[in-house]
């Protein structure tokens, strides 16, 4: 009694919606508005009533495919398609999921979204709602298709799907998959980056049971990284810091520290004249990480390294913005405080970040001093 009520309540909600689209006078605007929602209305249909949902569908491709902005068309024409499929017509659904990821591709080469979210990653998304709702097929299905930097990052997220439906094994598949395709961008530098942010996605979804797989294969290219100029190596000791600071949320400390005392020296030994304040942000990002395990004593000596750093450098607008970002850092740092002697002064007063004006001003005790 209860289904055929939702039929009743789906179908009359997508009729309404469908007739009110073609009256006299409802403007292209509202149809591109109106097609998500019939889309959406039109797949929960027919995962309730297969047999029935032909119609319906019909009635929803219509009017998707008389959206006028091609920006927005792809994800509600992915979801008839995926209705289709449902309904028992595969061929007509899958050839309709394949105009949707090349309208998504299309679209996002040519940058049309108003947002920071692209055609081709709302799809990725959508795999992601997919697999919430426990249809993993048509999840699985968007990844393969996909060929997005996102891609990986949106396995992650249906892993956690997996694994929160009690199949751990599945997950691992998934994940260890998503690692196989950010493996095969050729470009270093992406490559690496969507390494680091599967690691984030594995932290951020509680997964950090897989997180030794993403970070292993993060510290193996820092290794074999050719450091041929400074800027390599800052690069390569930012994402070890990175590493390191979720070993440390993780209760990995031995491990962290061991890392730690592998990049000290690099960070001592940085020369760059291209960001001279990046070995004094990085000194001081060693320092709250020493800190946050418990070597405090560590902790000054290396802010005591920066400091002596600092000193040497001219300032300039990117001194103040490092100690800027340095000050909010260390605002998070419950763990150590460095003496109160200890203070950054400019010529024309305390440096005070802007992140921090939303909730107050603070006068910034760093570990540094900084005088003409």
């Amino acid at each position: 009694m209860a289904l055929g009520i939702r039929r009743g309540t789906l179908l009359a909600i997508v009729m309404l919606a469908i007739s009110g689209s073609s009256k006299p006078g409802f403007s292209q605007e509202k149809t591109d508005a109106q097609a998500p929602f019939v889309a959406e209305i039109a797949f929960q249909y027919a995962a309730v009533n297969r047999s029935g949902a032909a119609k319906v569908l019909d009635q929803a491709l219509s009017l998707t495919e008389g959206m006028q902005n091609d920006c927005y068309k792809a994800a509600p024409l992915m979801r008839v398609a995926n209705g289709y499929i449902l309904a028992g017509q595969s061929e007509k659904g899958q050839q309709l999921l394949t105009r949707a990821f090349q309208i998504a591709h299309a679209q996002t080469i040519a940058n049309c979204a108003l947002s920071a979210t692209s055609p081709e990653e709302s799809l990725l998304n959508r795999a992601v709602d997919y697999a919430e709702a426990g249809y993993y097929d048509f999840a699985l299905q968007i990844t393969q298709r996909g060929d997005n930097w996102f891609t990986p990052i949106a396995m992650v997220r249906i892993a956690k799907s997996y694994k929160d439906d009690q199949k751990p094994d599945r997950a691992k598949q998934i994940i260890d998959k998503a690692l196989t395709v950010a493996q095969r961008n050729p470009d270093l530098r992406s490559r690496r980056q969507t390494l680091m942010a599967i690691a984030f996605a594995l932290q951020s979804t509680g997964q950090s049971e897989f997180l030794s797989s993403a970070t292993k294969q993060v510290l193996d290219s820092i290794r074999t990284n050719p450091k041929t100029q400074s800027e390599d190596t800052a690069w390569n000791v930012t994402q070890t810091l990175q590493i390191t600071d979720l070993l440390i949320v993780n209760g990995q400390k031995p491990q962290a520290i061991a890392l730690f005392n592998q990049v000290l020296p690099e960070i001592r030994a940085l020369r760059s004249t291209q960001f001279p304040a990046e070995k004094v942000y990085l000194l001081s990002q060693a320092a709250i990480q020493y800190a946050a395990v418990g070597q405090a004593s560590q902790a000054k000596a290396i802010l005591a390294t920066a400091q002596s750093t600092a000193q040497a450098l001219k300032p300039s607008p990117f001194l103040n913005n490092a100690f800027a970002q340095v000050a909010s850092d260390m605002s998070k740092t419950d763990s150590f405080r460095p003496p109160v002697s200890w203070q950054i002064e400019l010529k024309r007063g305390l440096i005070v970040s802007k992140s921090f004006k939303r909730s107050r001003c603070t006068t910034l005790s760093l570990g540094m001093s900084i005088r003409q």
